[in-house]
């Protein structure tokens, strides 16, 4: 019998290799979820102080999408908005969708 995984997907402003609080319990808890069918993707801001980042790394498993933008905080919306549109292709389709840390 064959499960369906489950797609979280986490959006926040930080995460790994940027160390933030919530974020990185997630980072810790992804081995766990991995083994219970629940498979993370995180949408992160491509913060302009670390120039060596990709747009999209895999580390420890974890698929990471960051998205440049010129300020972390003013432009969190621009990263809600490309994350949605990520969405609309079916290999991206979350099954559930988790933000952390985001503010009005």
């Amino acid at each position: 019998m064959t499960t369906e995984r489950i797609r979280l997907c986490l959006i926040t402003k930080f995460f790994q290799p940027i160390l933030a609080g919530g974020a990185e319990r997630f980072r810790r808890y992804a081995p766990g979820l991995r083994e219970r069918g629940i498979d993370l993707d995180v949408f992160m801001v491509l913060h302009p102080d670390y120039p060596d980042l990709s747009e999209h790394e895999v580390i420890n498993d974890i698929s990471i999408t960051m998205i440049p933008v010129t300020n972390t905080y003013k432009d969190f919306p621009k990263l809600v908005h490309t994350t949605i549109n990520q969405f609309q292709k079916p290999s991206r389709k979350p099954d559930i969708v988790q933000f952390y840390r985001i503010t009005p």
